[in-house]
């Protein structure tokens, strides 16, 4: 069975990509659709949290190294960018790209601890390969657009 039983837990981090729906409660569709309807993007707490965005064919390419590990990794592996964005960071660039007039709005609702969501631990665990028994490491060059999402404002809500 693809020789999985030896391996250990692949962590994916907050991928983007074609085919997102507009509605599913992620950062990225909630930030391009309240910028296409011309919203306020909402951003929760301070705005010091920081995220590891990974597009989605970096992270099949990244699972495909995974299966293909032939050795076993003792340890969970990271498959997310290394890179980290902060959440106005993000929402400042979906309002440039999608050419919208909207503005943060900064909110005090509860808020999640995120600290989580970033790879980027030290190496755990090597394989002779060294490719990804080094959790925060995958494939090089996450894109930072948000090309092929939706943009129907009425069913996003």
């Amino acid at each position: 069975m693809l020789g999985l039983s030896r391996r250990t837990q692949a962590r994916i981090f907050n991928t983007y990509g074609p085919r997102m729906q507009p509605n599913d409660g992620r950062v990225v569709s909630n930030f391009i659709v309240q910028a296409l309807c011309g919203e306020p993007i909402t951003v929760s707490g301070d705005g010091g949290q920081t995220r590891s965005f990974r597009y989605v064919d970096d992270l099949v390419e990244g699972m495909l190294r995974f299966m293909d590990l032939e050795e076993p990794c003792p340890a969970p592996i990271n498959i997310g960018n290394p890179g980290k964005f902060t959440i106005p960071a993000l929402a400042e660039q979906v309002i440039k790209l999608t050419g919208s007039r909207s503005k943060l709005a900064f909110s005090t609702a509860a808020m999640r601890d995120g600290a989580w969501k970033t790879p980027g631990a030290p190496p755990t665990a090597s394989s002779s390969s060294g490719a990804a028994c080094r959790p925060g490491r995958g494939s090089p060059g996450a894109r930072s657009t948000c090309a092929g999402t939706a943009s129907r404002c009425t069913a996003a809500r």
